[in-house]
């Protein structure tokens, strides 16, 4: 375990000064738990996040044992956890950072851990994105919103494109910044209420993706 902390150690000392600018942070609700939807500009989205929010989680949410968890494809562990550094920051570092599959089940679970006082994290793109238009937003984002009447804080995220291992490595040291929007919410729902009205989804999804392009400066992919 020393192994460990002393390695996340040196991965947020040489992360962190890569962090140029956070914008926003006293948007984050300090009492209550929370949605966090960002667009998804490269692979250390989720890695400037968490060393953004990190001075946040050890005064608001370390103290009440509450975590901040990822929503991610099924494959992140294969693809993006197969990274000891990434690991080491995300899970042993940290020790409050979980991980959640992007699928029904953990939607349901993501609105019960914000209920709790827990944050979540969700990239409502789906994927990586480097272009200057947003993918069409999908509707887990929404879902979670919806049944926990839970903040939603939108984040922009600016930072290098990324696509082949060169890039991605020289990634890592380019400069990094974040833009942290107001919070929004929306009236609680029952998933019977969600499934009898589709278009409150449809309604919500757009609002979520308006409010991630405003603060990453893109545009809107909609039909």
């Amino acid at each position: 375990m020393f192994f460990y902390k002393t390695f996340y150690w040196l991965i947020y000392s040489l992360m962190r000064p890569q962090l140029k600018k956070v914008t926003g942070l006293e948007n984050v609700p300090k009492d209550r738990g929370f949605l966090i939807v960002a667009n998804h500009q490269n692979n250390y989205d989720p890695l400037i996040i968490a060393v953004a929010l990190y001075p946040f989680f050890q005064r608001h949410l370390k103290p009440k044992n509450h975590k901040i968890y990822f929503i991610g494809s099924p494959r992140l562990k294969n693809e993006f956890f197969r990274h000891p550094f990434i690991s080491a920051l995300l899970t042993l570092g940290m020790d409050s950072i979980g991980y959640l599959p992007a699928d029904r089940s953990s939607l349901k679970r993501s609105a019960e851990l914000i209920q709790k006082g827990n944050a979540v994290v969700i990239f409502p793109e789906g994927g990586r994105n480097p272009k200057k238009v947003l993918k069409r937003g999908r509707r887990g984002a929404a879902v979670i919103a919806l049944l926990s009447g839970c903040c939603i804080i939108p984040i922009g995220s600016f930072g290098p494109r990324t696509s082949g291992f060169k890039e991605g490595l020289l990634g890592f040291f380019a400069s990094k910044n974040l833009v942290i929007g107001k919070p929004f919410q929306f009236q609680s729902q029952s998933q019977r209420e969600i499934d009898a009205n589709p278009q409150i989804l449809i309604q919500a999804t757009n609002k979520i993706m308006d409010k991630i392009a405003e603060v990453a400066q893109k545009n809107i992919n909609r039909p």
